[in-house]
């Protein structure tokens, strides 16, 4: 991959997302999503298949439309090369691999455990990059992108307070890789951006019905997981806040009566309430259950008729709902998508979740709301983090691709 400076360089990247969006794009298509005109687009698919950036498909369905003559379908072939995600989580840190197609290309690595003392989860994130790194070629990679469970800088790249991570602050992005990792990666786009932000870009380019993006410009994704956060997506763009603070979902004060105090050093919050560490603290003094209880197993003995472990995820729908309500009232969403762990437990909070907000939310802020379910797993936020880098990359460069490459 080489930086090649054309005079529509902007205009190819809009090409490119235009293609990647449908899946598969006639030349007729861009013109009607881009708003480019056909002289533009003729002349800079041209030059993207010559430098085999687009492709032109074949086989049956290669062509598109009706009657007379047929558009050829442009790709992307995934090929071009690979972007690195890396989801630094409160427990766990998951890596993901993404081709040009926005499609995850399997690694092998297993989640690795985050640590509590700062040598250990750099020791952790290290060592994941290592293994990252010497799986894919180095002429392949074409970014990396890290999601952070806090506060960051992403102008100057630095992780700021995490709160469940509070020995972890004021990063840099070179504090988190070894010096020989920082070599390889020295002229690729590496970025840093708030995991709850990662979770809505995932979830927006490729979240949708089939892998597609979403087309609904006002979102909320909230992850509810080891913490609770919500990325927000607000008239077709990500909204960050003055500081870089937008959506803390997981600290707004729910249960001012609460005595169990938050990473954030306060009390009452909602992740306090409904993030997995709590909903096993709860499952651990009501139920009498042993430490080695999980979500997982709370939520098949809620499915199997368990009034206890009902119990647990009504109020966690409840109290979630009394969190949404102010997301609701102040927003007006098309669209809620839930993910994160506790997502796989989605039937058995939602009615509570639903019944909450109907009680709560001004009526109009109601009127066809969607919430949702989310399709991409638990590896949603290491997605977006690498859609992140690809982010980057679409700011500086059009990719050129030698055939002795591909």
């Amino acid at each position: 991959m080489r930086v090649v400076k054309l005079p529509e360089q902007a205009k190819a990247w809009q090409v490119v997302d235009a293609v990647r969006a449908r899946g598969g794009a006639s030349r007729a298509q861009v013109v009607a999503d881009t708003g480019l005109p056909w002289a533009s687009v003729s002349t800079i698919t041209e030059d993207l298949v010559r430098r085999r950036v687009l492709a032109e498909a074949t086989g049956d369905n290669a062509r598109i439309g009706r009657a007379g003559r047929r558009s050829a379908l442009l790709r992307l072939p995934g090929e071009v090369g690979s972007f690195l995600g890396v989801e630094v989580g409160a427990s766990a840190i998951r890596v993901t691999q993404l081709d040009f197609n926005f499609r995850v290309r399997e690694l092998g690595i297993d989640p690795q455990p985050t640590g509590t003392d700062l040598a250990v989860v750099l020791t952790n994130i290290r060592a994941v990059m290592a293994r990252a790194l010497a799986a894919i070629p180095a002429e392949r990679l074409l970014g990396v992108g890290f999601a952070w469970p806090g506060s960051v800088d992403p102008t100057r790249g630095t992780a700021r307070f995490a709160p469940n991570l509070p020995l972890a602050s004021d990063l840099t992005l070179s504090d988190l890789l070894t010096a020989e990792q920082s070599e390889r990666l020295r002229l690729k786009p590496v970025v840093i951006t708030r995991a709850s932000e990662c979770t809505a870009v995932a979830e927006q380019a490729i979240g949708g019905a089939d892998g597609h993006g979403r087309a609904e410009r006002q979102i909320a994704v909230v992850t509810v997981g080891a913490a609770v956060g919500a990325g927000l997506i607000l008239d077709g763009k990500l909204f960050h806040g003055r500081a870089n603070a937008a959506g803390e979902l997981g600290h707004i004060i729910v249960n001012e009566a609460s005595a169990h105090r938050c990473g954030c050093g306060r009390s009452g919050c909602l992740e306090q309430e409904i993030a997995e560490p709590a909903l096993l603290r709860k499952a651990r003094e009501r139920l009498g259950l042993g430490p080695e209880v999980t979500a997982e197993a709370l939520a098949a003995a809620a499915t199997a008729g368990d009034p206890g472990a009902q119990q647990l995820f009504h109020e966690l729908g409840e109290w979630l709902g009394k969190g949404l309500a102010c997301v609701v009232n102040l927003l007006n969403p098309d669209l809620i998508v839930i993910a994160g762990g506790i997502a796989g437990a989605y039937d058995l909070f939602y009615p509570a979740l639903r019944e909450t907000l109907d009680r709560r939310c001004w009526r109009y802020g109601l009127a066809n709301l969607r919430i949702e379910r989310s399709r991409l797993g638990l590896d949603d936020t290491a997605i977006g983090a690498a859609i992140g880098a690809y982010h980057r990359l679409r700011t500086t460069t059009v990719l050129d691709h030698a055939p002795s490459q591909l």
